[in-house]
């Protein structure tokens, strides 16, 4: 028993210890090598010096066990200057010795040289995954699939501009995420996945769909097995589907509404964004007299305590006219030096 006790305490030592001395090092190591593969004219990582690299830019660390559990190094535009301040070059491999990564986001970005990397499907602990906008081209890998704990992923693109093409040619591979709550293929071609709606149906935790110009296939087969009622965002602007104008497929969906669902959005109070909060002006007026009434609470219970307690109240005062005194002296004082001031 006192050897486990023993045990115990040397691990918990060892832990703090951890904590106390920053990141990794074989995760700091990983990191550099990560920047190191990196074009950074802006000089956005010059933050990426010394021991802790839980102090540096983008990067957030367990505060239990000292691992770097997030990586968000998303890109920005000025919109004053017209600048963009992203990060270019390549995704080097050694991000894998971040075995600990939950949240990795890399978006807007200019990757426009490359595709997105297979292994980032290792991460078997990522449940936040942000690649778009990055310029990628290619295939989206398969091995995305492989991220069974992720609940959100954004690989939106648009290539109006660049005229780079990413796309999908199997979208099974959706199907292994069962966790997923948010999805976001925006201007991904998906021309050739066929059974585009039966991966999405196979998702039982999905509340946002963004599929907006896909070039999504038109579908042959009949809805009626297909269960969108879960949904609380459906976006499939962009494309021509008049398979999906039949209202019966929405029917017992308390979110959606619009065409071709049977809901009036001006009507229908029950949607995604009001469901965040009140509904109407009885329920902020329910808001207010609790506030009020948790004021006058709060008073009443201190006024309770100095009637009740004479040590308190004596205490109390006393405080009131020391700082009452002193503001009177400083007052005085400061008055004073303003008219020998005005006098010279």
């Amino acid at each position: 028993m006192a050897t486990l006790i023993l045990s115990l305490l040397l691990w918990i030592l060892a832990i703090d210890t951890v904590v106390a001395s920053g990141c990794m090092e074989i995760e700091r190591n990983a990191l550099l090598t990560f920047k190191a593969g990196l074009v950074d004219p802006q000089n956005l990582l010059s933050s990426w010096e010394g021991v802790d690299c839980c102090k540096w830019r983008g990067v957030v660390c367990s505060n239990i066990t000292g691992h770097v559990v997030k990586l968000s190094l998303r890109g920005s535009y000025d919109i004053l200057y017209g600048e963009w301040s992203c990060l270019s070059g390549e995704i080097n491999p050694s991000l894998l010795l971040l075995s600990n990564l939950e949240h990795l986001d890399l978006s807007m970005n200019n990757f426009s040289e490359n595709s997105i990397p297979p292994y980032l499907g290792s991460f078997k602990n990522l449940r936040y995954l942000n690649l778009s906008y990055l310029n990628f081209g290619g295939t989206i890998p398969p091995q995305i699939g492989n991220l069974s704990k992720l609940r959100y992923l954004d690989l939106s693109f648009d290539s109006t501009f660049s005229g780079i093409t990413l796309r999908v040619d199997d979208i099974l591979w959706l199907t292994r995420l069962s966790s997923l709550k948010y999805l976001d293929l925006s201007g991904v071609n998906l021309n050739t996945s066929t059974d585009w709606l039966h991966a999405v149906n196979m998702l039982p935790s999905l509340k946002v769909l963004h599929l907006a110009d896909c070039s999504l296939p038109g579908i042959s087969t009949s809805l009626s097995h297909f269960n969108l009622t879960t949904l609380n965002v459906l976006d499939l602007g962009g494309n021509q589907l008049q398979t999906l104008d039949d209202p019966s497929i929405y029917i017992g969906n308390p979110y959606l509404c619009g065409p071709p669902s049977t809901r009036n959005c001006s009507a229908n109070e029950i949607n995604y964004e009001d469901n965040e909060g009140p509904k109407d002006k009885f329920e902020w007026l329910w808001i207010y007299f609790g506030v009020v009434l948790g004021y006058l609470f709060g008073l009443a219970v201190f006024c309770g305590v100095l009637l009740l307690n004479n040590a308190w109240r004596n205490a109390y005062f006393s405080v009131i006219d020391i700082v009452c005194d002193k503001l009177c002296i400083v007052t005085k004082i400061t008055l004073t030096t303003l008219r020998q001031r005005h006098r010279r």
